[in-house]
């Protein structure tokens, strides 16, 4: 985010053959950008933001700005720039980005299915395909532990 530049750290800058610091560099670099680019720089640390702390009024100015965005281009989509593209697609899905943002969802990840997948990927890469495909599903099952049940209710005989 934005505030997270260091403005006191100073380092020396080859390119510019001077000492500044992160915050100084960014600022100079905004001010070459176009005005498009600028936008979109603003636009993404304004999502930062509410990522970060999502709070009602923080999601409140976000979605006036994806609705300002999207009535910008209420006609002409294809016309938009990238970064109002992704804008657009933040807009198309509101309802879900910000059910995500809630505190009560937002710690959950996918890494654990990630992680299957990539195992997924592994037996596939080493057994350099199965002559049945059930093979396939027995050896995920018995590396992924997927058909063991681990609940800890359930007794065993």
């Amino acid at each position: 985010m934005d505030d997270d530049l260091n403005c006191t750290h100073q380092f020396y800058e080859r390119s510019q053959r001077k000492w500044v610091t992160a915050e100084q560099l960014v600022n100079q670099g905004l001010q070459l950008a176009d005005q498009d680019f600028r936008k979109a720089y603003w636009d993404y640390q304004r999502l930062l933001e509410v990522i970060d702390d999502p709070t009602p009024s923080k999601i409140k100015i976000f979605k006036q700005c994806l609705t300002e965005v999207n009535q910008k281009y209420s006609g002409s989509r294809p016309k938009a720039s990238k970064a109002d593209k992704a804008l657009l697609t933040l807009y198309d899905n509101l309802i879900p980005v910000i059910t995500a943002l809630e505190p009560k969802y937002c710690h959950y990840t996918n890494g654990p299915l990630e992680g299957i997948n990539r195992k997924i990927k592994q037996i596939q890469r080493t057994a350099y395909g199965y002559r049945n495909f059930e093979y396939l599903k027995a050896r995920i099952y018995l590396q992924t532990y997927l058909g063991k049940d681990t609940r800890s209710s359930v007794k065993t005989a």
